[in-house]
Order: C-alpha cells, then structure tokens, then sequence
C-alpha cells in the first residue's frame, strides 16, 4: 500500500466516522454531570467552592471554619462562578472541569494538526475523549481535567510562537501556564516545557531554547501567578501566628505554594510524603489508558526503535514529554494514578500517529488480533461489573442483552482494516462506559454516606 493509498483509506474513514464518533465520546464524558460528587476529595473541594460562594470571601480557602490550604485558588474560582450562575448541585461543581478537559481535546487536536496532519489530529482526539482514567475522573472531579485543558493550551500556544506565530501566541500560551500554575503548582511548567526542550536538544537548536521570546514567556507567567501569591500573603503570610504552617517550623503560605506543595512531595521533604514505587505506574498506564494502551506503549517501542537505529526524524516533543513525565512521576516519592492523566493527550498522539502508519500485513494482524482481546476484555468486564454491582431491573438486563448483541455485530461488520478495527474499538469502549456510568455509579453512590447524609438534610426542608 502507497502512502497515498494509505492517507486515503482515513480520510474517506474520518470523513464517514468522526464526527458520530465525536459526539458519542463527548455524550458519555457527559454522563458525569448526572450523577453525584465523589468523596473524598470532589465533594472536599465543592464544599471550599460553596463557602466561598456564601461567604462573598474568594481570598480565605477553609474547611469548616479552618484555614486549608493544599490546593492553589483556581478550581475553587471556577466552581464558585459555576454555583453563582448554576446554583448549588453537582452538575453545576462538575461543568466547569467538563469545559476544561473538553479543551484539553481541543488543543490535542490542534497541537497533532500543527505536528502531523489533519488526520492525525482526528484520531488524537477520539482516543483522548475515550481514555478510561479520564472518564473515571470526570466523574471524580479534582485538578486533572482543570490540567488537561491547561497545560495543552499552554504548549501548543508556546509551540506555535516558537514558529513563527507572533506575540499572541506567546501571551495565550503563557496565560495557559499560569492557570496550570494556579491549579497546580510551579512544578507543572515541567510537564508543559521538557517535551519542547528534549525535542529541540536532539536537534540541536540550542539558540532557540536561549531566544528572548522566552524571558518574556517567564515574565508573563510571573505576572500571572501573583494572584494566588497574593491571596496566600492574606490568608497566611501577613499573620506571624500562621508561621508554622501544617506543623512545619517557619512554614509559610507563599513557600507551601512554591516549593513544599510539589517539589516538596516529590522529593519526600515536604509535609505531605509517601513512599514511592518505581514500577507503580506501569499497570496505571495499561489500565488507565484503556483502550488504547497496548497501542502507545507499541508506538513508544517502534519510536525508540527507530532513533536507535537511524537519524532523528519527525517531533520529539510529544514522545519526550510523556517519557520524561512517566519517569518523573515513577521516580516520585508521592504517587496518585490520576497524575498520569496529564500525559494522556501525548499518548494520544503518539498512538495516533502509529496507528495511522501501520502499513505490514503483519502489524495489521497483530493490532487486529490485540485490540479483539482488548475489546472482549472490555465488553465481558463491564456487563459483569454492571451484573453483579447494578440493581437487578429489566431496564439493566436488556442493556446487557443490547450491549452484547451491538458488541457482535460490530465486530462482525467492522472488518479487513486498522480503521474497523479502531471503529469496533471505540465502540466497544463507549458502550462499556455508558453501561457504568448509567447503572454501576448510581448504584455506588448508594454507599457513599455524606452522599446520603446530604439527601437526607435535604429532605427535611
């Protein structure tokens, strides 16, 4: 098959099935807005949101009257204004991490556009809005969809000045990476700048990585995080008494944000420690970016491969991003699966690009073969989970009986190429989450007690 031959077949492929396909993804991402706040840290931060809203205060973070502190202001901000428009429930504390994450999907495709065609940007976008850890977080608000958005408006903003794209680019990207900032962290800039700095390392650009563009790129982010430094010198560092913060002998707001917060938990020096395991977050990997993992990890594998064997070519800025972010985090000494969401969009990409590529007969046997026992794997997991953890109704049996039969036939239709087989893919995916999220989650929150506790108080008025 030519290369022409090969562009062909998708682009006929995406022009029938992406735009269905698209919806389905951004619908069952959706389904997060109907069902209630996690605990413990979703229903944590809804509660700070809330008193923010019924306080008029968005300086002071607290928790029942005390001063908290582990997060920056951001998420907080942003679910406030969603309350203050919305109103108080789940739907309104969830939508505005929702947008965030959506343009997360919006910059990946951008950024695959920029780097590889249209195409590549395309399939990017399907396999990042089906990641299975980002549809658990969606229902499981934190800071990772808030990040998702974030970091990928930043690096494809600063890419885009890096060629070319004038000053606009440069103030977008850097007011990007002062919202990551704020959500996060400082230590965030690392995950938005080492994939561009190993990509431009390899080729030897050393002048671009020293070009003035980026001191101012520095000065705006600076600029833009003083907010959060400044609410945190009014809640904590302009009282002496609040000195020794979380039990730490001189610990400060401002130094809490800037160092002990991250660096501090990566490092174990700071007052939030664990103790890390170096292979941790392989099988986070395997599971987390179902159904597409054993893809990118083969991407990463031929990828490196090939640089082994021959001259660099192509980018380096996705695969050095998320090769350099999967050891930083397998090194820390603070480890959460869902820090490795933020490297989902990379890994969308790769795998894209891969997937795209696959010309022998024999790489398309073997994916056809891999994502077969991926896909099974999926569907019988996700109708026994719903079997056994869902409430026994007719409308549950008959979507296990649909679920199976749609299963069948679409493996049965969807035949002879690497685009069925990423159309069975999705499929199979899309509908295992549609099944959890409309029976099992309800079903669990069942047993979550201030769940049921809110409920209760609620009924009585």
């Amino acid at each position: 098959m030519t290369v022409s031959d090969r562009d062909n077949r998708w682009i006929d492929w995406l022009n029938r099935w992406f735009r269905p396909l698209l919806l389905i993804g951004i619908g069952i991402n959706l389904l997060a807005l109907f069902t209630p706040v996690m605990e413990p840290d979703g229903s944590l931060y809804a509660s700070i949101a809330k008193q923010m809203v019924q306080r008029n205060d968005w300086v002071n973070l607290t928790v029942d009257g005390a001063d908290w502190i582990d997060k920056p202001h951001l998420i907080f901000w942003a679910a406030a204004l969603s309350f203050k428009a919305f109103g108080f429930s789940s739907a309104a504390y969830k939508l505005p991490a929702l947008l965030f994450w959506f343009v997360g999907a919006l910059y990946t495709f951008l950024l695959a556009r920029s780097l590889y065609n249209r195409h590549t940007a395309q399939l990017s976008t399907l396999m990042y809005l089906t990641a299975t850890h980002f549809i658990i977080s969606n229902h499981d608000v934190r800071t990772e969809a808030y990040l998702a958005g974030l970091t990928m408006g930043a690096i494809f903003h600063w890419h885009r000045a890096s060629k070319g794209g004038g000053l606009g680019h440069l103030v977008l990207g850097s007011l990007f990476a002062s919202g990551a900032i704020l959500t996060k962290g400082p230590f965030v800039l690392f995950t938005i700048a080492i994939g561009y700095i190993i990509d431009r390392a390899i080729y030897r650009q050393w002048r671009e990585l020293f070009h003035p563009r980026w001191l101012l790129a520095i000065a705006l982010v600076i600029i833009g995080t003083l907010p959060e430094i400044y609410c945190l010198y009014l809640q904590f560092d302009s009282h002496p008494e609040k000195a020794n913060l979380l039990g730490r002998e001189g610990m400060t707001g401002i130094r809490f944000f800037l160092w002990d917060n991250q660096f501090g938990r990566f490092l174990a020096t700071g007052p939030i420690i664990d103790e890390g395991y170096k292979l941790y977050f392989v099988p986070v990997l395997l599971w987390g970016f179902l159904p597409w993992s054993f893809l990118v990890c083969l991407a990463i594998y031929k990828r490196i491969r090939e640089f082994r064997f021959a001259a660099p070519t192509g980018e380096f800025l996705t695969l050095g991003a998320a090769l350099s972010g999967f050891l930083m985090f397998s090194i820390s000494q603070f480890q959460l699966p869902h820090y490795l969401n933020l490297l989902f969009p990379f890994f969308s990409i790769i795998a894209s690009d891969f997937v795209i590529s696959i010309e022998l007969p024999k790489w398309v046997k073997g994916v056809t073969r891999l994502q077969f026992a991926v896909n099974l794997l999926m569907i019988v997991m996700s109708i026994l989970v719903v079997a056994v953890f869902s409430e026994v109704t007719p409308a549950m049996v008959l979507a296990c009986i649909a679920f199976a039969v749609f299963s069948i036939v679409i493996h049965r239709r969807l035949t002879g190429s690497i685009p069925a087989v990423i159309t069975r893919t999705f499929l199979s995916a899309a509908g295992a989450y549609a099944m959890l999220s409309t029976f099992v989650y309800p079903q669990l929150f069942q047993y979550q007690a201030g769940t049921q506790a809110a409920e209760f108080v609620n009924s009585l008025h």
